[in-house]
């Protein structure tokens, strides 16, 4: 019985763990087809310790200096940083945040990613081609 829980302990933190390695990749990932080295800024850092590996990204504490913004929810931002591409961590707040030009998220333990292109032509992105696939013209 003891051996069961063990090995169900092990599967479950592997699993998790090659979660969080995989979102860190994709993240990356959207991060470089938005901005190239960007700088980016992160609402709340200890809500990410369970989602991405953040010392593998190029983390700024000042949203003044940041190329782009990651959140999980709505913000309130000093007006000196609201016009700023944004990646979110759910679908829905594609509709609720204006600046948000992609979206990453976990459904039926498939990762998601969308990108909208009505807002990254808002801020004059051009994503690679091989993200097309995950293209959508607007909300």
């Amino acid at each position: 019985m003891l051996k069961i829980i063990f090995s169900l302990l092990f599967i479950t933190n592997f699993a998790f763990s090659s979660q969080i390695i995989i979102s860190t990749k994709i993240i990356s990932k959207i991060i470089s087809a938005i901005h190239s080295d960007a700088k980016i800024w992160i609402d709340n850092k200890e809500d990410y310790l369970n989602i991405i590996d953040i010392e593998k990204l190029n983390i700024v504490s000042n949203c003044y200096i940041a190329d782009v913004f990651i959140t999980k929810g709505d913000v309130s931002l000093p007006s000196n940083c609201k016009n700023k591409p944004t990646l979110v961590f759910d679908y829905d707040l594609l509709y609720t945040n204006k600046n948000s030009v992609s979206a990453f998220f976990w459904k039926k333990g498939r990762p998601h990613i969308v990108f909208v292109k009505e807002r990254l032509d808002k801020f004059n992105i051009t994503i690679p081609s091989k993200y097309n696939s995950y293209l959508i013209e607007k909300l």
